[in-house]
């Protein structure tokens, strides 16, 4: 029974070469984003803490005002026509919100209504 020696081509080579090389990199990226990269993960931070504080403890408000305009006016046919605008509001009550954040990582920002 004779045995065939496979002897090494130059493209067989390459190829595992390359390949090789893809999976130590995208192994290097799966740890960075996993935090493996020496750094400190985020899991061993501070947990960010948002403390909010009122002047009031009820924060209740009246309703604000609308801003408007309008026109009206009579066609050649006598038919009345109106146009109201709305300009936005007014007079919007507010109530005074005093805000602390710890931990996570700066810096903060913080939006109550947007």
């Amino acid at each position: 029974m004779r045995t065939r020696v496979r002897t090494l081509r130059l493209r067989d080579v390459v190829l595992f070469a390359v390949v090789t090389a893809l999976v130590a990199v995208g192994g290097v990226f799966v740890a960075r984003w996993a935090g493996l990269d020496g750094a400190p993960a985020a899991a061993t931070e501070e947990p960010l803490t948002l403390k909010l504080s009122a002047t009031q403890q009820i924060c209740e408000t009246d309703h604000a005002a609308r801003i408007s305009g309008g026109e009206s006016w009579k066609d050649e046919d006598g038919t009345w026509h109106e146009k109201l605008t709305v300009y936005g509001w007014g007079r919007v009550p507010t109530v005074p919100v005093r805000w602390q954040v710890s931990g996570g990582q700066a810096p903060y920002t913080l939006v109550i209504d947007h």
